[in-house]
């Protein structure tokens, strides 16, 4: 319960609002970059071939972007918006689970 009353009202928009722009930039620089939005992006790394969903690709650079922004965000604030240090506890625990899947995979396979 302490967590859910030092985050309230207009912290959660503000927080989803920087997470959603975080989103749309991730998305616009998939799109910038790679020149489409949906559909599939082809690439050929030497005999490799990968097919990706472009919106795996967004999805990806996304997970890399936010913690980025909030991050900087609670370096800026001085550790004094304690919302944006919740979104960024969570951030890095996403990180850690998605570490520990990669770890997984690479020692089962």
């Amino acid at each position: 319960m302490k967590l859910a009353s030092k985050m309230r009202g207009k912290a959660v928009v503000t927080e989803l609002a920087w997470l959603l722009g975080s989103w749309a930039f991730s998305f616009a620089a998939v799109g910038k970059l790679f020149g489409k939005y949906a559909g599939t992006l082809d690439i050929q790394l030497h005999n490799t071939y990968f097919v990706l969903p472009v919106l795996l690709l967004a999805s990806l650079l996304f997970i890399v972007v936010s913690p980025v922004v909030t991050g900087v965000r609670v370096v800026v604030g001085r550790g004094q918006n304690v919302s944006a240090s919740i979104v960024l506890a969570l951030l890095t625990g996403v990180w850690l689970l998605l570490l520990l899947a990669v770890c997984l995979v690479r020692v089962l396979t």
